[in-house]
């Protein structure tokens, strides 16, 4: 047993909890552990609850293993992704293993390419994908059988399958197999139908002329798929593209689309054209439908044009008229909650004294009530006269408290109030209040002066300083660094989990992102990444650059693809 397969069995064993995203992942790709180290690994897999992850691709795995990784998938609670491509797994080998989903609902992920897999797993991955009778609890999200030995028959079925409506298959690969125009045909028709399907790899394939025109048709109704692969078909000459893009040219939500061809003559400008032109409609349709979308959500709390939000008091201060008076000026508009919250005395006077209709002769006088008199306290109010200008700045006279409170409590019919008993004070309380004002205090013993002994000051010789001229230094003046906001890029490749992070500036051109992504990456990549309304966008132009600094995050989350 190898080194790296006895740490693996120790690291699975230990079920340690995982603390980062890669303590998560086992990856042993080519280390050619054979039968005998996959076996211990899935063993040990089977008590296993942090590994999410296992990657045992080019390993030299055969039909002998198949036993154990069913087992695994029995008893395994947490495992999402299982990559097994580049393995000798064949008919024998796929069929016991699949038997170990029948019960297993954590499996997304099933890469089983390059196993010399035939018909019969095929007709069971149908059934699988169907997710009827006993497969109900399968749920593959992701499904890889490139460059196998089945028929076009068995990869009909398995296209068939997704027609159901239980099908919740996200990405299928079937490249580098037998595919022609009757496989081309049925996917047409699965396009049509199908709801859950967002990726499809059909590269170098026999897929000519009217094998193409069946799954634009597909697409013409589609609207789940995001990202199609048809590198390498046959279907590569000029009149085919243009037919092929005229007729998607409804389809706003396939993102990435790869038509290049590398074995057969190819119009690489025309391609490229029309892939300028299709973006160019795609970015131009959605930036109409997330308006119309802004539009509808808030057309009805008071946005402008470009969707600014108003204030009340700004619309009231704005919609003043300045003219509607003599004196130039306007009563302030309110609220109905400053109407309702203002006290009654400040309404009265602003509805009456202030009002700039009334002059300075205006009578205020109490009149007589019918059968009664007057009170004193009204009589004195009438004989007074008041001017009463309001708009003279400060100038007229307030009314007496006692008389706005008389005012108030006066409810005809009048009846004279009676008038108190008449205060009396007695000779002798007058001589005691003078006799106890004329004392004199008697005066306090002043404390004696301590007089502080006279100390002459000593003459101070002064000597004269020398001025020295002092020359201003030249103060720089520090012009302000332009501010250019930081952001991370976190790249990661298609299929994997981990992620690599970039630091960037908002102002770096295009040319030095993708410089800076593939230096990461080590490798020549194709990046995307997912707009606000999810959707898959290719970052491959100076526009795309900014729509995605139009998102406003700290972090960007993009997806490599190698090339």
């Amino acid at each position: 047993m190898s080194t790296h397969v006895k740490n693996a069995v120790k690291l699975l064993e230990a079920n340690a909890p995982a603390i980062l995203k890669q303590d998560k992942q086992l990856d042993l790709s080519s280390k050619q552990i054979g039968d005998v180290g996959a076996i211990s690994i899935f063993k040990a897999t089977g008590k296993n609850s942090t590994i999410t992850s296992i990657n045992l691709s080019g390993n030299e795995i055969s039909s002998d293993s198949a036993g154990a990784i069913r087992e695994a998938l029995l008893t395994n609670t947490i495992l999402t992704q299982l990559n097994l491509s580049g393995n000798d797994l064949a008919d024998e080998g796929a069929l016991v293993l699949l038997d170990g989903l029948l019960t297993n609902s954590t499996v997304r992920n099933l890469d089983l390419s390059d196993n010399g897999i035939g018909d019969k797993t095929m007709n069971l991955l149908s059934k699988v994908l169907k997710r009827e009778e006993q497969w109900s609890e399968c749920r593959l999200h992701s499904l890889a059988v490139s460059n196998n030995d089945f028929t076009t028959l068995s990869a009909c079925k398995l296209v068939d399958a997704l027609n159901g409506p239980q099908a919740i298959l996200k990405t299928l690969n079937l490249s580098h197999n037998c595919l022609n125009d009757e496989l081309a045909t049925c996917m047409g028709q699965t396009l049509k139908a199908n709801t859950s399907l967002t990726n499809l790899i059909l590269n170098v394939s026999d897929i000519a002329g009217p094998g193409l025109a069946a799954i634009k048709d597909g697409l013409r109704e589609n609207t789940t798929l995001t990202a199609l692969d048809l590198r390498d078909s046959e279907a590569m000459d000029s009149k085919c593209i243009k037919d092929f893009f005229t007729g998607i040219s409804g389809n706003t939500t396939l993102g990435t689309l790869n038509l290049k061809c590398h074995l057969s003559t190819c119009d690489d400008y025309l391609l490229d054209e029309c892939m300028m032109e299709r973006n160019q409609s795609i970015m131009t349709a959605r930036k109409q439908s997330r308006q119309s979308r802004r539009g509808s959500k808030w057309k009805d709390v008071g946005l402008d044009e470009d969707f600014n939000v108003l204030s009340p008091r700004k619309s009231a201060r704005n919609s003043r008229d300045y003219s509607s008076d003599e004196f130039g000026t306007s009563p302030p508009v309110t609220s109905a909650r400053d109407r309702s919250s203002r006290p009654l005395r400040s309404a009265r006077r602003q509805g009456g004294l202030s009002n700039s209709s009334f002059g300075s002769d205006l009578d205020l006088s109490f009149d007589s009530p019918p059968g009664g008199s007057l009170s004193p306290l009204q009589k004195s109010f009438n004989s007074a006269s008041f001017g009463i200008s309001p708009q003279a700045g400060g100038s007229s006279t307030k009314l007496p408290s006692a008389l706005r409170r008389q005012e108030k409590t006066i409810s005809p019919p009048l009846t004279p109030p009676h008038s108190p008993p008449p205060f009396t004070i007695s000779p002798q309380a007058i001589s005691n209040a003078l006799a106890k004002k004329n004392e004199k205090p008697a005066a306090a013993a002043e404390p004696p002066v301590r007089r502080k002994e006279s100390i002459e000051p000593k003459p101070i010789e002064s000597k004269p300083v020398e001025s020295k001229p002092v020359e201003p230094k030249p103060v720089e003046a520090k012009q302000p660094e332009p501010k250019d906001e930081k952001l991370q890029l976190m790249c990661s490749l298609e299929g994997c989990t981990s992620s690599k992070i970039i630091l960037l500036k908002r102002s770096d051109p295009f040319e030095k992102v993708v410089a800076a992504v593939r230096e990461k990456m080590n490798a020549d990549v194709a990046i995307t990444f997912k707009d606000e309304d999810g959707d898959e966008v290719d970052l491959d132009s100076e526009d795309t650059w900014e729509l995605l600094l139009d998102m406003n995050l700290k972090k960007y989350k993009v997806t490599c693809k190698k090339l």
